[in-house]
């Protein structure tokens, strides 16, 4: 499937860990999560408490990057009853969410390569056997 990509008001943003790529791309295809579901799924189910640290110091650095978005005027990634959303001023464009469920010849390359999570392989099974993402857009 494609590299990813982030665009914000047409010019691509620069996420500063691996990991901030795969908790965007977790809360654009899944929706609001708790930090507990987050770590759950960005790190295979750990229970250690490492990774309970980095997943808040990943969200802080997402939300630091999404941030510089000059139209913004809330939080990008606010905390409400319990979850992590991602903005609704953001108008997201995803092409992995356009393609989901349509059947096309499947892409040779993979989705998120170098993320090994459970969800990722999960979704990229249901990708394989749609379509070939290419871009995220928030705008």
């Amino acid at each position: 499937m494609g590299r990813f990509e982030v665009r914000l008001n047409g010019e691509t943003l620069k996420l500063p860990l691996s990991k901030a790529e795969e908790l965007l791309t977790f809360l654009v295809l899944r929706g609001p999560a708790s930090r507990a579901e987050l770590t759950d799924a960005l790190w295979n189910g750990s229970r250690e408490q490492k990774h309970a640290k980095y997943c808040r110091v990943v969200i802080r650095k997402l939300r630091a990057a999404l941030a510089t978005y000059d139209k913004l005027e809330k939080d990008p990634l606010p905390y409400v009853e319990g979850k992590y959303h991602l903005s609704e001023e953001f108008e997201v464009s995803c092409d992995t969410l356009g393609v989901l469920g349509q059947t096309v010849q499947p892409p040779s390359s993979a989705f998120l390569p170098s993320v090994d999570s459970e969800w990722v392989m999960d979704l990229l099974g249901q990708l394989e056997r749609s379509f070939e993402p290419r871009t995220l857009e928030l705008n």
